[in-house]
């Protein structure tokens, strides 16, 4: 968005707007570790493990789609291309920690070919920005929206049909 006003008060808010995001980044890593360490003393609950890879991944996407850490200063360019094989990793690879998160949850799914499908689209897409030529990885992003949304309708209705009970 446009903004208007002085450089000081420009400046204030930037600074405020980073120190909040700053914030939602440590409350999101302090989240990541506590699942981590709930892992580690209890290896046979999967879910804490795949909530805190989640959580992580989300962690490292607000960090890197804010910039944070980038001053003033910072010559931009240096950052640009890591930045944004970083921005778009984080997003494909959440889309299979999410659904091994959720097959942790609800260990017996009927729709085992879906899973693998949006854990296999997942990776392809994750291989595709880390290894990828720079700019290629955005073309699949409305690819990527669609995989998402179809993701979150699919989480939703396994959610109601284990809230409801077996039939």
């Amino acid at each position: 968005p446009l903004l208007l006003g002085s450089a000081e008060d420009l400046s204030r808010l930037l600074l405020k707007k980073n120190e909040t995001m700053a914030v939602i980044f440590g409350l999101i890593f302090i989240i990541a570790l506590y699942h981590l360490i709930l892992f580690i003393f209890t290896p046979s609950d999967r879910a804490s493990f795949w909530f805190s890879a989640l959580s992580f991944d989300l962690a490292i996407r607000v960090f890197v789609t804010e910039r944070i850490f980038i001053a003033g200063d910072t010559p931009h360019h240096l950052l640009s291309e890591w930045m944004t094989r970083l921005n778009f990793t984080t997003w494909y690879a959440g889309i299979p920690m999410a659904v091994l998160l959720f097959w942790a949850l609800f260990p017996k799914p009927k729709e085992r070919w879906i899973l693998k499908s949006f854990i296999g689209i997942g990776c392809i897409g994750t291989a595709i920005s880390i290894f990828g030529p720079l700019g290629y990885d955005s073309q699949l992003q409305d690819f990527f929206n669609l995989t998402t949304l179809a993701l979150i309708a699919w989480i939703f209705s396994l959610i109601a049909r284990n809230v409801r009970g077996p039939q």
